[in-house]
């Protein structure tokens, strides 16, 4: 699970992000107290959010971004208040998103094995899962590390150190080695 105290970064909510929570929505996070509760983390289980999330600007609005269990979700980052949500994540992520060139790429892992990767489009109020939807395929690997937007291309890592470039506007595949 991640904890984020974002001391700074002025005015920011200071959030404790749930990991084995499905729908692990952001709480506020006792931080003077968390050596005698000792848990942020919800409900246990396989089943959650891993990632940190990221803290970034969209149009004339910051955005605090995490790839929650099932969905991403951008909130206030001074008010923790929900300002768009993009569903269709599985229930087990563990990569923080890969952003740039205006696109947020999330995954989360396929049971039993492989790796569902989705494409939205920044901004937007409310559910943005079919307004703001790009693209998504489903890979045969596990990708667990964290990608990197460059180039028009999202650069993945496989488990198995394979490297997989997808194109950032289609997602389709363009080299695996």
């Amino acid at each position: 699970f991640s904890a984020l105290p974002f001391r700074g970064l002025q005015g920011l909510t200071r959030l404790g992000i749930g990991g084995p929570n499905p729908g692990g929505s952001p709480k506020p996070a006792d931080f003077e107290n968390a050596g005698l509760s000792g848990d942020f983390s919800g409900t246990g289980g396989y089943n959650g959010s891993w990632c940190t999330p990221v803290v970034l600007r969209t149009g004339n609005r910051d955005e605090l971004v995490l790839v929650e269990s099932s969905q991403v979700a951008a909130y206030h980052p001074k008010t923790g208040e929900s300002l768009w949500t993009f569903k269709g994540l599985p229930s087990q992520v563990f990569a923080s998103p890969a952003v740039g060139e205006g696109v947020l790429v999330a995954m989360g892992h396929i049971t039993p094995v492989g790796t569902k990767v989705i494409a939205t489009k920044l901004g937007g109020t409310g559910d943005v899962s079919e307004t703001h939807r790009l693209w998504e395929v489903n890979l045969r690997k596990e990708c667990i590390g964290s990608g990197v937007v460059a180039g028009g291309c999202v650069f993945l890592i496989t488990d198995g150190g394979f490297g997989v470039c997808l194109d950032l506007k289609t997602g389709k595949e363009i080299w695996q080695e």
